[in-house]
């Protein structure tokens, strides 16, 4: 590397650092550029540190930063960050796990909702994110319902079978009149699906297969609400 006329001669113990010491921690310790540290270091053969032999102080640093800013605390990369972390058996931080009050709680129906719901119906359900769903079922043990395909207009089955169908659908024409209870107000929550969640709650919005009330997102009405709010939307689209 060229180097000129009054450039700052090599201090004496580099040698040595450069072999135990990131090129930021050279730099801070002669206070210098990295394109002195980078000289010096072709001077004595550019010798590099062992990337399998993690600093001093990890265990010291590593529970207080994330992975990515160990990496940037050391200057080096993700990869060699996991390397000093899987021999040592140390952990990063986890931002999801030191700060829990960042979490949002689990809602106090998602126990009696989720068995009847997808997953993606539970994010729209709770407007809330994925992650946090799968929190939730982790929590609780639920395994929520498969994601139901466009297909399900020919399922044949009980009418138990039919109805976990046609409660949770969206977005999709009627396709379950063969209901044997199917009436106007089932119709009307039918209608409403393709713009939300609508299901049969009690009065406090809990899901209920035989409840007298129903909830549209976090709306819960009574059944003469649900026909009203329904014809509604129909004047609206026909205008």
């Amino acid at each position: 590397m060229y180097a000129r006329a009054n450039s700052r001669p090599m201090p004496e113990g580099f040698a040595e650092d450069a072999f135990e010491m990131t090129t930021n921690e050279l730099r801070a310790k002669y206070r210098c550029g990295s394109t002195t540290v980078q000289r010096w270091r072709c001077e004595v053969g550019n010798p590099r540190p062992d990337p399998t032999i993690p600093p001093a102080d990890l265990a010291k640093i590593a529970p207080t930063m994330s992975k990515r800013g160990i990496a940037k605390h050391y200057d080096v990369g993700v990869k060699r960050v996991d390397i000093w972390l899987a021999a040592t058996g140390i952990s990063a931080l986890d931002w999801k796990v030191s700060r829990p009050w960042q979490q949002r709680p689990m809602p106090d129906d998602f126990e009696e909702v989720a068995p009847d719901m997808s997953r993606n119906q539970l994010v729209e359900h709770y407007q809330t994110s994925l992650v946090a769903v799968d929190r939730w079922l982790a929590a609780t043990g639920i395994t929520p319902r498969p994601p139901v395909s466009h297909g399900f207009r020919n399922i044949k089955g009980n009418v138990s079978s039919l109805r976990q169908v046609f409660r949770f659908a969206r977005g999709a024409e009627p396709h379950v009149k063969a209901l044997r209870n199917y009436d106007k107000y089932d119709e009307a929550a039918d209608f409403m699906r393709h713009y939300g969640p609508c299901y049969r709650c009690d009065e406090n919005g809990k899901a209920n297969e035989r409840g007298k009330f129903w909830r549209f997102g976090n709306v819960v009405m009574d059944r003469e609400e649900l026909l009203e709010r329904a014809e509604s939307k129909r004047r609206r689209l026909a205008a």
